[in-house]
C-alpha cells in the first residue's frame, strides 16, 4: 500500500514539473511574434515583434544587419524580457510604381534618355 502512495505522489509530482515546463516555454515565446510583415521602406523596430506589454524589447547584439528597403526575408534576434528568440521579417514590396507622362519634341534621329 506503501508503494502505491509513494508511485502516486512521484507520478503527482512529474506532472506538475512537466506542466511548469509548458507553461514556462509557452510564457517565454509568447512575449513576440515569429514572423512579421511589413511594406519596403517601413521603419522597423523591435517593438514591431511584441504581442503583449514587454518590459524591455531589442534586437539582440548578435542580430544581423537588415535593410527594409530592399524586399526579402530576414531572420533577426530579438531579446523579450531577457529571452531571445529568433523571428523572421518580410519586407515586401507592394505598391506599384507610378510615372508621369511628358510631352517630348525631337527631330528624327534624336536620342532622348530617361530622366
Amino acid at each position: 500500500m506503501k508503494k502505491k502512495i509513494w508511485i502516486a505522489i512521484v507520478v503527482t509530482v512529474l506532472l506538475i514539473f512537466n506542466l511548469a515546463v509548458v507553461y514556462f516555454v509557452w510564457y517565454t515565446l509568447d512575449k513576440t511574434y515569429s514572423s512579421i510583415t511589413v511594406e519596403a521602406g517601413t521603419d522597423v523596430t523591435a517593438e514591431l515583434f511584441a504581442k503583449r506589454d514587454v518590459e524591455s524589447i531589442f534586437f539582440a547584439e548578435d542580430c544581423p544587419e537588415f535593410d527594409t528597403t530592399v524586399p526579402g526575408k530576414y531572420e533577426l534576434k530579438i531579446s523579450a524580457d531577457g529571452f531571445t528568440r529568433t523571428g523572421i521579417l518580410n519586407v515586401v514590396d507592394t505598391i506599384a510604381p507610378t510615372a508621369q507622362t511628358v510631352p517630348i519634341y525631337m527631330s528624327v534621329g534624336e536620342v532622348y534618355e530617361a530622366e
